[in-house]
């Protein structure tokens, strides 16, 4: 999700065995070579038993025309 301009939120689940997280970044895009530099993140496990369905990336960004892409 775009926050502002050179500013994103990403948020995907992971399943390692029987462990599911759910992790959540935010992104700023640095000057020069820098490029994209994680500012932010947190990982969250999810309880056994709790969101049973397909695990479905959401990391997609809004563009400044409105179309979203998946990084």
């Amino acid at each position: 999700m775009l926050l502002a301009p050179g500013l994103v939120h990403l948020t995907f689940e992971t399943m390692l065995g029987e462990c599911r997280t759910r992790h959540s970044s935010i992104w700023r895009k640095g000057d020069g070579a820098a490029g994209w530099r994680m500012y932010y993140h947190q990982a969250t496990r999810v309880p056994s038993g709790m969101g049973k369905g397909p695990i479905t990336p959401s990391a997609s960004v809004s563009s400044p025309s409105g179309r979203s892409r998946v990084s």
